[in-house]
């Protein structure tokens, strides 16, 4: 079935084993993009940051507004001043203690955070392949990117909802095709090890509870108790079980 996939792919110029998608996007760190290296670092602009430099720039504007009404008004003394100049570092202090978070970056940050009633699955991520035939300082020579661990699943997630929350908890490499408005998501690299880095057949697969899927993973919706395994095959898949 993938050999079929990959041939009907290959043949319309689309890229390895399985997925679409027409838009490049990449998550935190290093990335390789059409031969351009380019660095990555955690995003600085999350929901609590950007609420923390709004709310001081609104605190700043008012208290400008408080004191010039004061001179205007000549009603302006050292002790009125004092008490807006207090005001205003009290509401910074509250401003810098409120923490606020989007639903994302609290899924991000408690991804780990199994309770007795939560539905969850189990990913890893290995390179077995890959390390027989590099020694790469990117590349572990065990083979083991991620050893199987246990996260939080939500309601729809897919193989990639997963993966993407993975690799960000856990600060490793990855590239994709697709997502956003793109209907289906293609993973090009995981660690700094690409599609065709090890031959024209060479690439990420995944598969759930021991069984390979051709389908894209964006598409492939997880269940409770799941096992989620991205492997790198050096050959299409037959160095890794694929029949």
């Amino acid at each position: 079935m993938l050999s079929l996939v990959y041939a009907w792919r290959q043949t319309n110029g689309l890229n390895g084993l399985y997925g679409f998608g027409d838009k490049k996007a990449e998550s935190d760190y290093i990335s390789e993009t059409e031969g351009v290296k380019t660095e990555y670092t955690e995003p600085t602009d999350s929901l609590n940051t950007l609420f923390r430099k709004w709310a001081c720039i609104a605190v700043a504007v008012l208290a400008l507004f408080v004191i010039g009404y004061l001179f205007l008004a000549k009603k302006a003394s050292i002790k009125k001043i004092l008490i807006v100049i207090i005001v205003i570092v009290i509401a910074v202090s509250v401003i810098f203690i409120i923490e606020v978070q989007s639903v994302e970056e609290y899924y991000q940050e408690n991804i780990e955070d199994i309770k007795p009633n939560s539905n969850t699955v189990f990913i890893s991520i290995r390179c077995d392949t890959a390390a027989e035939k590099s020694d790469s300082e990117h590349i572990p020579k065990n083979g083991v990117i991620l050893d199987k661990k246990e996260y939080v699943l939500r309601e729809g997630d897919t193989v990639f909802d997963i993966l993407e929350r993975t690799v960000k908890h856990n600060r490793i490499q990855m590239e994709y095709d697709g997502g956003d408005n793109a209907a289906l998501v293609y993973i090009e690299g995981i660690n700094n090890i690409y599609q065709y880095d090890f031959g024209a057949l060479s690439g990420w697969l995944y598969k759930v509870n021991g069984v390979f899927s051709g389908d894209s993973c964006s598409e492939y919706v997880l269940s409770n108790g799941d096992y989620i395994e991205w492997v790198y095959s050096c050959n299409l898949g037959e160095d890794v079980g694929v029949g």
